[in-house]
């Protein structure tokens, strides 16, 4: 005979039964929670380290193709000025010749003191922004000095681009500018994008992709984001706020941060 009951001894191995079970479940559900976590945090710092290094690719090339199309219109302004200087002197009709010859949408002729001698124009532009920018020391400078070149890229408000070039005049004191606008359609067709680099990854399956520059926003797969400031998005400020190089953080998107 035993004193034990035997209806107790079953509800105390029932109840440790499921202590154990609840134990075990606890522990998978932990395990599992700390394997997603290491997952997503591969997969977040692969799809980031994938953006960033085309964006460097991105950013490399098209800086080629800008600093061989500032070159192009160097030369383009250099050989104006040979031409010049070889018939001594010009007209209308010349430079509109020259610009076709050498694939440019516009020739200018400029006076030491900034004033314009001559000008061919073959589109539309934003004269007033061209001018503006020719305007400068830097720019000016060039008439007294005839070996050194200014050339820079200036884009336009609606997206596309003008490339221009001053050399110093061997002839005579004063400047020639040499410029080729590029339009909107060509920019968008032939340079690489950020913008086209994200549009492949869909936000519910890899979640919001954002590229900045400086604080601008210039490229995302959420295209409500593209233009906003980086401190108008309470996600992308906090996240900032509390970046830590090669550590994945844990933001609100409406609240402060938290680890």
């Amino acid at each position: 005979k035993t004193d034990k009951d035997p209806a107790k001894t079953y509800w105390k191995i029932r109840m440790a039964a499921i202590g154990c079970c609840l134990i075990l479940l606890f522990a998978v559900l932990i395990a599992s929670t700390k394997a997603d976590m290491k997952n997503t945090e591969a997969r977040l710092s692969d799809t980031v380290n994938y953006i960033r290094k085309q964006c460097t690719t991105y950013n490399s090339l098209n800086l080629a193709s800008e600093v061989k199309s500032l070159l192009r219109i160097a030369e383009s302004a250099q050989q104006v000025d040979r031409n010049i200087g070889e018939a001594s002197g010009f007209t209308p009709e010349d430079l509109e010749q020259y610009a076709s010859q050498l694939f440019l949408t516009g020739i200018l002729v400029i006076e030491p003191d900034g004033t314009l001698e001559g000008e061919y124009h073959g589109s539309d532009i934003n004269f007033d922004l061209l001018l503006k920018e020719l305007d400068k020391a830097v720019v000016l400078d060039t008439a007294e000095h005839p070996k050194k070149n200014y050339c820079e890229r200036m884009t336009c408000a609606d997206g596309s681009y003008i490339d221009v070039a001053v050399v110093g005049r061997s002839d005579k004191n004063g400047m020639i500018a040499a410029y080729d606008h590029t339009l909107l359609d060509y920019v968008e067709t032939y340079s690489l994008s950020f913008q086209n680099l994200l549009s492949g990854y869909i936000v519910e399956n890899a979640g919001t992709i954002v590229v900045t520059s400086g604080d601008i926003v210039t490229a995302s797969n959420d295209e409500e984001l593209i233009g906003r400031s980086v401190g108008e998005i309470t996600t992308l400020s906090n996240i900032r706020t509390q970046a830590k190089n090669g550590k994945m953080v844990h933001v609100r998107s409406n609240a402060s941060v938290s680890d």
